[in-house]
């Protein structure tokens, strides 16, 4: 880790050690590139009451891969409705199979399986108030 107080000096020579280094390892050779899928795309939808269809403002929105648990350290993207119940996720994600939970004050929260692709029409999300 290079430190913000490092001399100058030092963070070059130790910059070249690294170099000369991967130069000289043979499993970095044999390593795979990672290559980004070229199709991403901005995950939309609604949130509205399950018993009456009014949109939901402020409802908090999350996606993650589909076999993992959802916490912050596994979110891909998340996001919050405006006044008319909208989202749009703060990132973009590759098609495919996700999970997503919605939660909302005074409604239970909702754990949802999706497919985004390019042919998917927004989310509809219908949580029920807390009784």
């Amino acid at each position: 880790v290079i430190g913000y107080l490092r001399p100058a000096h030092l963070v070059a020579e130790m910059m070249a050690q690294l170099d000369s280094s991967k130069a000289q390892d043979p499993l970095l050779k044999q390593r795979p590139i990672l290559v980004k899928p070229e199709v991403t795309l901005i995950v939309r939808g609604i949130v509205r009451s399950a018993v009456d269809g009014k949109p939901i403002a402020g409802a908090v929105i999350g996606l993650t891969l589909q076999d993992r648990e959802i916490t912050p350290e596994n979110l891909l993207a998340w996001g919050t409705t405006n006044p008319d119940g909208q989202f749009r996720l703060n990132n973009s994600v590759p098609t495919g199979k996700y999970k997503l939970k919605a939660r909302a004050m005074g409604y239970q929260p909702l754990i949802k399986y999706v497919d985004i692709n390019q042919n998917a029409a927004p989310i509809v999300i219908e949580l029920r108030p807390i009784q």
